[in-house]
């Protein structure tokens, strides 16, 4: 696989050497930027229609994604949505949110919501940068992370969203899952270091956009759109899940 690489902060640095550890990567290209490390992978793209996806970590990847477009090649960001329109190319897909809260959190939601059956309530909670609240929705993360309180940001049927502002280095996600069968309550949640995290939710991404279902795709992308084949890809690439199921 030959991955183009548009690295704007320590996330898309993070993300490269992780795709760098990856043994069918062919190329790692960097765009408008010359490789520092001695690998033979790394080069600065020349021609991006010869590389097979795009990825960013720009927090506006406008211009990227018109370069893509151009290319005729698939793309992912992680920001959410891009500012303005999201230039696609006619035959090809932009997957959007390849991070934590919109990546990594809802396809473990997923996996739980298959296994607990249609209808089941499924609290989904990330962190995000910022002040930590004084009230909200209660929500436990994993040690180094904690406690915390949680703004609601979204509810469809019967998923609530929610995130939680925090501080310092360390990030995490928890979906909670209420079964109407045995056993009634799942809880699965994630906690690391922010930008590793955020990392591995961009370089997870970018192994889906490689893939031959990816291929079939056309517009704009989300991971609930592609749930299993992202969450693979994100325990492939060695996260680590804490799992918790009532009795």
């Amino acid at each position: 696989m030959r991955i183009a690489l548009d690295q704007r902060s320590e996330v898309g640095t993070r993300a490269g050497r992780i795709l760098l550890a990856e043994p069918d990567l062919e190329l790692l290209g960097l765009v408008d930027r010359n490789p520092s490390d001695e690998d033979d992978r790394l080069v600065r793209v020349l021609d991006l229609s010869t590389y097979d996806v795009v990825v960013t970590d720009a927090t506006d990847p406008s211009e990227v994604l018109a370069a893509a477009a151009a290319a005729g090649v698939p793309a992912v960001t992680w920001v959410d949505r891009p500012v303005g329109s999201v230039p696609v190319a006619s035959d090809a897909a932009v997957l959007v949110g390849a991070n934590l809260g919109s990546g990594i959190a809802p396809s473990l939601a997923a996996h739980e919501a298959a296994g607990a059956g249609e209808g089941s309530p499924i609290d989904i909670v990330w962190t995000e940068p910022g002040r930590p609240l004084r009230r909200g929705h209660p929500s436990r993360f994993p040690d180094p992370v904690g406690p915390l309180w949680a703004a609601a940001r979204g509810t469809s049927g019967t998923v609530r969203r929610f995130a939680a502002p925090t501080q310092g280095d360390w990030a995490g996600a928890v979906v909670h899952v209420t079964a109407a069968e045995h056993p009634r309550e799942r809880i699965v949640a994630v906690a690391d270091h922010a930008a590793h995290l955020e990392a591995l939710a961009l370089a997870a991404g970018a192994m889906v956009a490689v893939g031959s279902a990816f291929a079939e795709l056309r517009g704009v992308v989300t991971v609930d759109d592609i749930a299993d084949p992202y969450l693979d890809a994100v325990l492939g690439l060695g996260l680590e899940v804490a799992e918790w199921r009532s009795a």
